[in-house]
């Protein structure tokens, strides 16, 4: 029985062991939040400020967007059109679905049968984003996002290769954010308010999950329990009718010593 209980408590540790290390990613979120490598406003320069002319470039000057043909939705055209007001010395380019294979197929052979074999659209349009940017260098930037102030020049210097993070403040919440949200996209559906919620209820979630994996734990080693009886059932029997045979506990050298016994 012994036995039998080590080897279930270590099958039990390499499973949460292999789950852990599957969401380890997402554990260290509730502990990490970014405020190491955040972007302050004090970092940040008034929009036309001198202070940005004094800054060296580190980013060229391009805007990458990505949609599947030219025809931009009317409820993203406003936000698209900030991008290129607010940014006038920036090339701006705009990544169709035609345009963005054409690139792969020409400066990145080796991925264009992963490219035209992703089952969603969608997967395309994220992969591109990565390449324009190793491509060209520059800024992407979501379609639903709308520019309310020209980007600073912020960064730790050339070769620095930190990544620096804009916070909510300075992203999206005041009247002098970089960015507002145009609706439309699928982060504003219900995978989105899942996500949120699940973020305000992560400690229910958490207690959720211990006790759902007690109770699965539980009822593992009782289905065990269950094997291992059964086990030892049959092996009584199978006993029991080897020794009605003679073939049972010592049933085969008793019958061989009478035999030698009588001659």
């Amino acid at each position: 029985m012994r036995r039998g209980l080590a080897v279930f408590l270590i099958i039990n540790a390499l499973i949460v062991a292999f789950l852990l290390r599957s969401v380890y990613t997402l554990l260290t979120l509730l502990v990490e939040d970014g405020s190491a490598d955040a972007i302050h406003s004090a970092e940040i320069p008034a929009p036309q400020s001198a202070v940005i002319d004094g800054l060296p470039q580190l980013i060229p000057k391009i805007i990458h967007q990505t949609y599947i043909n030219e025809s931009v939705p009317e409820h993203w055209r406003e936000a698209q059109r900030s991008c290129i007001d607010l940014h006038e010395d920036y090339e701006y380019k705009m990544w169709t679905d035609a345009k963005s294979r054409e690139l792969i197929a020409t400066e990145y052979p080796w991925f264009l049968n992963t490219f035209d074999n992703y089952s969603q659209p969608i997967q395309r349009a994220d992969a591109i984003r990565y390449f324009v940017l190793n491509h060209f260098g520059g800024i992407y930037i979501d379609l639903d996002d709308k520019y309310m102030a020209s980007g600073a020049n912020v960064g730790d210097g050339v070769g620095g290769g930190r990544v620096r993070i804009l916070m909510m403040d300075e992203y999206n919440r005041f009247p002098w954010s970089f960015f507002s949200h145009h609706k439309g996209s699928s982060w504003h559906g219900k995978d989105a308010r899942l996500i949120f919620w699940m973020g305000s209820h992560w400690m229910m979630l958490t207690a959720a999950g211990f006790l759902i994996a007690g109770v699965v734990g539980a009822g593992l080693w009782w289905a065990y329990g269950r094997v291992l009886l059964m086990g030892q059932r049959r092996c009584r029997q199978r006993g029991g009718y080897l020794d009605r045979l003679g073939w049972g506990r010592g049933g085969k050298a008793a019958y061989e010593l009478a035999e030698r016994h009588e001659v």
